[in-house]
């Protein structure tokens, strides 16, 4: 199985619910501006509380947790982050 593979499979046994919430950790740890993480705060609280009363992500939900997601991880003050999320992913696999 080729790593990516392996990644993709790894995230398949994460919900939504908790791939936001470890997202927090990831935003939190940015050299974003508090106002800029509020803002990404704000809008995933929204799409937690739409997939809790049971509906489903629509095509621009993913599209923005993907391009937040992306730019966070990109944009963090240090590895810890990336380190803990790679340990939560490995974690689901026991």
């Amino acid at each position: 199985m080729k790593k990516q593979e392996y990644v993709s499979d790894l995230w398949r046994t994460k919900s939504v619910s908790e791939v936001i919430l470890i997202m927090y950790n990831l935003i939190e740890n940015t050299s974003w501006d508090t106002n800029d993480k509020k803002r990404s705060y704000a809008v995933m609280k929204g799409i937690i509380a739409y997939t809790d009363r049971g509906d489903e992500l629509l095509s621009h939900h993913r599209t923005y947790l993907h391009k937040e997601w992306d730019a966070a991880w990109l944009d963090q003050v240090d590895g810890s982050v990336k380190e803990e999320i790679k340990e939560w992913l490995i974690d689901g696999t026991d």
